[in-house]
């Protein structure tokens, strides 16, 4: 009997240990888990930061070199386009304003093609002897320069002469009038300046930076001292990685403090230059194996508590039952497993309760699901939070319409006892998120009921959870409506867009890419920086020159269409930062600019036709008043009016000028008025006629014949007759014929009156014909180009017959000749 007691007292001490080491261990070890997950994504933003400070850094050093690299380019290209050769003192001056503007070169000089100093700044070196004159050819750089013609970045070496320390140099070439090699100018750079600048940028800021340069040669490291030593690291299993792919990051261990690094390398393009940056694993993990050790402390501590409370509970339960014993009562063990049971099941029903808590507060302050509203997430959550509570209480909640959209508000109706129906008692709880106030959570509790402790502090957790999900809901609300706007603007965009992230990866491209270029968003989205620039750059037909040198960022491209057509591209990139300088990625944009090309086009035309229409007229005019001015020869009346009459015609040339860019003019504002009126067609082919010179008029044979019974056209005279003179004289001006004729006849319909102007001319090809009335137009041949001419008469007779509601159209074929047909509204009575 004893033994059986004592086997059931077993049983019970070890259901009361099993029970509350689950109860207590479980939430722990659901923590620690939390934890871990959290501690992993933490670890893995660390390191996607490490490489993205990486690369921006290497970005920045590359800047600082370029910039330094211009500056010696920009001497060269001085050198190089001086119409006479450069004294030696205007080059010691230019050297020296290029020294005080970039402080991080230790010396700049310019040398002949046999390599002697010819300018060298400053003008001594720190023992005080003067380079001029001195002999740099020796030197590799001068070898590789003179060798390849091409600007030089050398490797870190012991300099000798004017820096006695390692240096690295930037050699660009010059060039005589024929394009050989006639010398170089060379900048030192000094690299403690360098590692000056480094420092400034926060180069150390993300663990510990290494720059070695394509030799594997130290530039900057903590262990090298720059000023003295030249560290050779081409043999570290970094550099040799790093030399194979632009960029990577893996786990090396460090030969010298033998240990696991994290290293994160950049090879930085165009120089070779390596730069890595390495933190220990020790520290990366360092938050792993506290978290552990953390969780094995707490662990052991309710192991620890727990036992002393089992065997503090069984020790009381023995003594009951031994007292029990002694009084014989025999139902004592029944009593102790009474309220032992009762004892655990009140603590079970607790944890219970609290892992709801936890649940649903979990859920509220969780990322929603895509198929899951907040709206119908607060009323689920508010149905659960009435079936935890287990009264009779209800739960409202109303909304700032101020703070929360009004798509979220509750419509539900109360009086000054609560909802309807319900005599209850009203408790306010603020949903706020710190001092913002977005609504409030209301309890309505009938009379006679109440809320415990437990609840009213959970109903407290609960407000604060449902408040953070509306704040976080309208704040998702609000990028995802400025991403609407600014991803609508992109894709609305005339220019075409790819932006790309801070790996160089393509993460946009709007459709104007694929409308100019033939290449879709698909196709794009994820290529590397490079891939993309190859794939669009292979759709362009070549690179436009501008004159006076490139626009500082801006390239110019010649596109060829699919169907022939030619367009100009404007193509820049720029990096994408924030307000505080971060940068996210890069923006590239290509801008159609034909239309801006063809009016610069036609800009240079108007330049260049009135400097040559002008001044001719203008010679002639100043020829023959100097003439008449000379005082000592007495010249007779009949020269004086021949010469008074050539600058009365001359006049008449520069007025008609003016004119037609009075004309054209109207014509583009919308400004030309006509004042219509009936008219005879051929009274306006007759006035047109006897417009021509005389001269014009006898060696052309014009033949006109108009029906009878035409109808009257509805017409402004003197516009209509300036449109007939100008296709008269493009007839006659384009005819080598020794018999040239000009056929005029007229049809009409039930609208227009069609005039058509026929010639036995040279003709126009076919491929001119929609071009012929833009304005400045004139087919390039030998037969045009030797007629004169401003290229608008086709282009100002256009504006006035659509001016008048007509049209104007062309056919011809070459060595055929050419008819113009004119359509010419009818007068209706």
């Amino acid at each position: 009997m004893k033994k059986k007691e004592r086997l059931r007292t077993y049983h019970i001490k070890n259901r009361l240990l099993a029970v509350l080491l689950t109860g207590a261990l479980l939430p722990t070890l659901l923590l620690t888990l939390v934890q871990a997950v959290q501690l992993s994504g933490q670890k893995t933003l660390l390191l996607d930061y490490q490489a993205e400070q990486t690369n921006i850094l290497a970005d920045r050093i590359q800047e600082y070199v370029a910039k330094h690299t211009n500056s010696v380019e920009s001497v060269a290209a001085y050198i190089n386009t001086s119409s006479q050769a450069v004294s030696a003192e205007k080059l010691q001056l230019f050297l020296q304003s290029v020294l005080n503007r970039e402080s991080g070169f230790l010396n700049l000089y310019v040398a002949d093609r046999n390599a002697k100093a010819v300018a060298f700044v400053p003008e001594v070196n720190p023992s005080g002897q003067s380079l001029l004159n001195y002999d740099f050819h020796d030197r590799d750089y001068f070898k590789e320069v003179s060798k390849n013609h091409a600007t030089y970045i050398s490797n870190i070496f012991m300099g000798r002469g004017g820096a006695n320390q390692p240096i690295i140099t930037i050699v660009s070439p010059l060039y005589d009038a024929q394009g050989k090699f006639n010398g170089y100018v060379l900048g030192t750079l000094d690299l403690q300046r360098l590692n000056s600048y480094l420092l400034d940028i926060g180069i150390r800021n993300t663990g510990e930076p290494v720059l070695l340069d394509a030799a594997g040669n130290a530039i900057y490291s903590l262990n090298t001292n720059i000023k003295t030593t030249i560290r050779d690291m081409s043999g570290n299993a970094i550099f040799r990685d790093a030399t194979q792919s632009l960029q990577g990051s893996g786990v090396y261990v460090n030969s010298n403090a033998n240990h696991k690094e994290w290293v994160t390398f950049h090879n930085i393009d165009g120089l070779h230059w390596t730069f890595w940056v390495s933190k220990s694993m020790e520290a990366i993990n360092k938050p792993y194996r506290d978290a552990l050790a953390q969780t094995a402390a707490i662990v052991f501590a309710i192991v620890i508590v727990l036992l002393f409370l089992g065997n503090h509970w069984n020790n009381l339960i023995q003594r009951r039952v031994a007292s029990r014993r002694s009084l014989g009562n025999g139902a004592v063990v029944s009593e102790v497993f009474e309220s032992s049971g009762a004892e655990l099941d009140e603590r079970a029903w607790k944890l219970i309760r609290k892992n709801k808590e936890l649940e649903m507060v979990n859920r509220l302050i969780t990322p929603i699901l895509p198929n899951t509203t907040v709206s119908k997430l607060i009323r689920s959550s508010l149905d659960e939070l009435q079936t935890l509570i287990d009264t009779e209480v209800r739960f409202f909640v109303k909304l700032d319409e101020g703070s929360v959209p009004v798509s979220y508000l509750e419509e539900w109706q109360a009086t000054d006892t609560g909802p309807v129906g319900i005599q209850s008692i009203f408790f306010r709880i603020p949903l706020s998120v710190g001092n913002h106030l977005l609504g409030s959570l209301f309890i309505a509790i009938p009379e006679g009921a109440g809320l415990t402790h437990q609840d009213q502090r959970f109903v407290q957790t609960f407000a604060h959870s449902l408040a953070v999900l509306l704040q976080n809901d309208v704040i998702l609300s609000e990028m995802q409506s400025k991403h609407t706007f600014l991803h609508t603007v992109l894709q609305s965009m005339s220019d075409a867009i790819v932006l790309t992230d801070i790996n160089g990866r393509v993460v946009y491209a709007n459709p104007r890419i694929e409308e100019i270029f033939g290449l879709s968003e698909r196709e794009l989205l994820g290529l590397p920086q490079e891939q993309m620039l190859k794939a669009v750059f292979s759709k362009i037909e070549k690179e436009l020159e501008e004159q006076g040198g490139k626009t500082a960022g801006l390239r110019r491209f010649l596109l060829q269409m699919d169907t022939g057509e030619e367009r100009i591209c404007l193509f820049t990139s720029f990096p994408a930062a924030g307000e505080n300088g971060t940068e996210y990625g890069k923006v590239f944009l290509w801008r159609e600019i034909t239309k801006e090309h063809e009016i610069d086009r036609l800009k240079n035309d108007l330049i260049s036709l009135a400097s040559h229409e002008f001044k001719t007229p203008i010679t002639s005019i100043r020829g023959s008043i100097e003439t008449l001015l000379r005082t000592d020869v007495q010249w007779d009346e009949e020269f004086k009016q021949e010469l008074l009459v050539g600058v009365h015609e001359d006049i008449e040339r520069i007025q008609s000028l003016v004119d037609d860019w009075l004309d054209i003019s109207k014509i583009d504002s919308g400004s030309l008025r006509i004042h219509p009126a009936p008219l005879h067609i051929e009274s306006i082919i007759e006035s047109a006629r006897h417009r021509l010179k005389p001269m014009e008029r006898h060696n052309v044979e014009i033949d006109v014949a108009i029906p009878s019974g035409l109808s009257l056209i509805f017409a402004d005279k003197a516009r209509m007759e300036q449109v007939i003179l100008n296709l008269l004289i493009n007839a006659m001006r384009y005819n080598v014929e020794t018999n040239p004729r000009i056929r005029i006849t007229a049809r009409q319909d039930s609208e227009f009156v069609y005039v058509r102007i026929a010639d036995n001319g040279i003709g126009i090809n076919p491929k001119h014909l929609d071009t012929i009335f833009d304005r400045f137009y004139r087919v390039d041949s030998t037969s045009t180009r030797s007629t004169a001419g401003t290229g608008l008469g086709l282009s100002i007779s256009k504006g006035i017959i659509e001016a008048h509601g007509g049209r104007i159209k062309a056919e011809s074929q070459v060595g055929e000749g050419s008819e113009f047909t004119v359509s010419i509204p009818r007068y209706l009575q």
